[in-house]
């Protein structure tokens, strides 16, 4: 899934993060704005789309994936 991730395009990725937001899913570091939270101060991304996809990457659910996937 990561390499699907990988070549989206960003309008994609955002739509999916939206989703992700409004079902109330979580990463391992909690919803998107944890994940921000985390990775703002020690980014090591350099555009947005890397960010979206390090985030949703962070779903691990089989629930949450399938969510994911389905998109």
């Amino acid at each position: 899934m990561e390499h699907k991730l990988a070549t989206a395009e960003n309008e994609v990725l955002e739509e999916l993060v939206k989703l992700v937001q409004s079902l109330g899913l979580r990463g391992e570091n909690g919803g998107w704005k944890q994940f921000l939270d985390l990775h703002d101060n020690n980014s090591q991304s350099p555009n947005e789309s890397s960010k979206l996809v390090a985030f949703l990457t962070t779903l691990k659910k089989k629930e949450d994936l399938q969510v994911v996937h389905s998109r």
